[in-house]
């Protein structure tokens, strides 16, 4: 019997991540059955996770192309529309209704009177899909759902027109234009009345407790404040008790240097929610103090979020292995933690391109399930022209754009 390339958890891992070895696999795996039941979970069931703001998961043409590969359609359609007619099914909206626009662009009838009879029970996204789908539809609901629409949800009218302005638009399409426009306009005026309120130097001081404080009051800070009372603002980051007024005042110091020793830092870098603002704000400086401390940071049982930033302008060549240890599922099995710790290695490929992360950028580009990490791991590999064999097989069918149009430029392209 055939060893398959990908067992089936490699596959529904690799599919959750969107990889283009699950394309290669149902090439090159005479039985190929097996995976079905996890392409289509991969593609219906697999419920949103409280970490997807995190990362960039596959996308619908990913899926579909790997749905199309293993003659899955007639399946997919039946779940799908199975779903979609159930309230307590539906985990992944946006998904599905990418699916049957997939379905009504090949023709397909059965998801075509889907969407119509979605659009009549009031689902927003079938509404706005069939606008933009047909002359009939945008008809349609601009008779039946326009007239009920909220100003507030005028937003909504964009979707049912064509990104830019046609010269031989409909009376139609004139008149939603014209709507959307005035919409957009009294959306501008509220907001300019709404604008962020400006303090004095002081008054931000006296404020940092307030939550509605934004990064601009930060940035008017460094540049307004005098010396002492920047000085102050030093201090003061030492005896505030609200992590998020800590990870601002921090903020601070990305426009202006830091006044005081590194050293005082460092009874701070591992404190849980604001730890990782302090770390950030060593990686500022080149110290050889701040390089020892960093390095026992990153190596210690516990990884602190952003503790790798922390080494940022102290960096020297081979400080990369000591990073190495954190390359551990492990280590770094909370999903946050993984997302930031790649964050700021991929941020090292760039402030310190001559170091050696080929461990590093494979480890990243096997297991992150951030399409957008992927990429800039492939990236990295791609322009030191270290791209290992494997990778650059299935890289031409992988989720993420960015990085089939790298290999569709380069020599990579098969």
């Amino acid at each position: 019997m055939e060893t398959p390339l990908l067992s089936v958890e490699e596959f529904g891992l690799a599919l959750a991540k969107g990889q283009g070895r699950t394309i290669l696999a149902l090439r090159h795996t005479k039985e190929r059955e097996p995976y079905f039941d996890a392409i289509i979970e991969g593609c219906l069931r697999n419920r949103p996770s409280n970490y997807d703001y995190l990362i960039k998961p596959p996308g619908v043409p990913y899926l579909w192309s790997v749905v199309a590969e293993a003659g899955l359609k007639e399946r997919l359609l039946g779940d799908l529309l199975a779903i979609l007619f159930d309230e307590n099914k539906i985990y992944n909206r946006d998904r599905y209704f990418g699916f049957l626009d997939r379905f009504i662009r090949d023709g397909e009838t059965r998801a075509q009177d889907a969407l119509f009879t979605l659009a009549q029970r009031g689902y927003g996204d079938a509404q706005d899909m069939l606008a933009d789908g047909s002359e009939h539809g945008l008809e349609w609901v601009v008779e039946n759902v326009l007239p009920q629409l909220k100003p507030a949800d005028h937003w909504r009218i964009a979707m049912w027109l064509p990104d830019k302005e046609d010269e031989d638009a409909t009376p139609t399409q004139k008149r939603l234009r014209k709507m959307h426009r005035q919409y957009a306009e009294a959306l501008d005026a509220s907001r300019a009345k709404q604008a962020e309120p400006t303090f004095t130097p002081r008054e931000f001081l006296a404020r940092l407790n307030q939550k509605h404080l934004v990064l601009r009051n930060a940035q008017e800070f460094a540049e307004q404040a005098d010396d002492d009372l920047f000085l102050e603002a030093a201090n003061l980051l030492f005896t505030l008790k609200h992590d998020l007024s800590r990870s601002r005042l921090a903020s601070v110091f990305v426009y202006r240097p830091f006044p005081l020793p590194p050293e005082t830092l460092f009874p701070y870098a591992d404190i849980e929610f604001e730890g990782w603002a302090v770390c950030a704000l060593l990686g500022t400086f080149d110290s050889p103090s701040v390089r020892a401390f960093a390095l026992d940071l990153i190596q210690q049982e516990y990884l602190p979020l952003h503790a790798v930033s922390a080494l940022t302008a102290s960096f020297q060549p081979g400080d990369e292995e000591a990073i190495a240890i954190n390359l551990d599922l492990e280590r770094l099995s909370d999903p946050v933690d993984f997302q930031w710790f790649a964050f700021d290695v991929l941020n090292f490929f760039k402030k310190r391109p001559e170091a050696n992360w080929q461990t590093h950028a494979e480890w990243i580009y096997e297991h992150s399930p951030c399409g957008d990490w992927r990429a800039g791991a492939f990236e990295w590999m791609d322009e030191h022209g270290i791209v290992p064999e494997r990778i650059r097989q299935e890289a031409p069918y992988d989720s993420e754009s960015a990085i089939r149009e790298r290999v569709a430029a380069s020599r990579l392209s098969p």
